[in-house]
């Protein structure tokens, strides 16, 4: 079936009024927004971790950077003992891990300087250690080992220790 040329023109008019429209400033119009920036959009995991702590941990160097999902993540390994690791959330704050369905024992915390809202919880065969820097995003203080009872130990050591040079939410 053939349209009509003016049924097209006008559909051709009217659509290319509609997008001039969404490219348009002027007052009244609505324009979108996007959620506040993490305060450590720009930070590398590694660098947060203080060389001493990795070192008490057990740890050396400077970690692996990883992407996992939608953490950017440090790890250090401790040869047949225990994986640590820093890992970033620019865009998933503490109020998601109550969404997981495999989170468990999700407690609220203090650590460093208890300038930020933190929560303890574990999932598996790791305990976390997580810290909100905005109401959007968080940072984690992950261990994972064969001896779950020693992992929250772990993670609370880092936690402790970066906490407070955190950026971002404080309580």
């Amino acid at each position: 079936m053939k349209r009509p040329r003016d049924l097209t023109a006008l559909l051709i008019i009217a659509c290319g009024a509609a997008l001039a429209a969404c490219g348009s400033e002027t007052p009244g119009n609505a324009a979108m927004t996007l959620p506040d920036a993490s305060p450590l959009a720009s930070t590398e995991p590694c660098t947060l971790a203080p060389p001493d702590t990795v070192s008490k941990l057990g740890g050396s160097g400077p970690g692996e950077t990883e992407q996992l999902g939608e953490a950017r993540t440090c790890v250090w390994q401790v040869p047949g003992l225990y994986v640590f690791s820093v890992d970033i959330y620019d865009r998933v704050g503490l109020d998601n891990i109550s969404r997981r369905p495999d989170a468990k024992d999700i407690t609220q915390v203090s650590v460093g300087s208890a300038r930020h809202d933190a929560m303890s919880w574990t999932w598996a065969s790791s305990c976390v250690y997580s810290v909100g820097t905005s109401p959007t995003s968080r940072i984690d203080f992950a261990t994972t080992s064969g001896l779950p009872e020693k992992n929250c130990d772990t993670a609370k050591i880092m936690a402790d220790a970066v906490e407070p040079n955190l950026p971002g939410q404080v309580k």
